[in-house]
């Protein structure tokens, strides 16, 4: 939430720590683990698959910002070995 209550649009619970899912050395048992802790199963499950969704909608933006460009790529295919040259 905001200042004034308004939800985020990727707003998470303050234990979701969204970059530690990036880390290599990312180790999802013991990541569950510490927050089974103090967070119930449910409330887990709930935040991660809301991420979870969160990132789909983000990917969906991305490939239509980008879907034109995309689309060009493969119908106008560049000779690889001309450029090289």
């Amino acid at each position: 939430m905001d200042l004034f209550g308004d939800p985020k649009e990727d707003a998470h619970p303050l234990w979701l720590n969204p970059t530690k899912l990036l880390d290599l050395e990312f180790d999802p048992e013991s990541y569950i683990s510490d927050l089974r802790t103090f967070v119930s199963f449910d409330t887990l499950r709930s935040e991660l698959q809301s991420h979870l969704s969160a990132l789909k909608h983000k990917l969906v933006e991305l490939i239509n910002r980008d879907y034109a460009d995309f689309v060009t790529l493969s119908t106008k295919p560049v000779d690889v070995d001309e450029v090289v040259v």
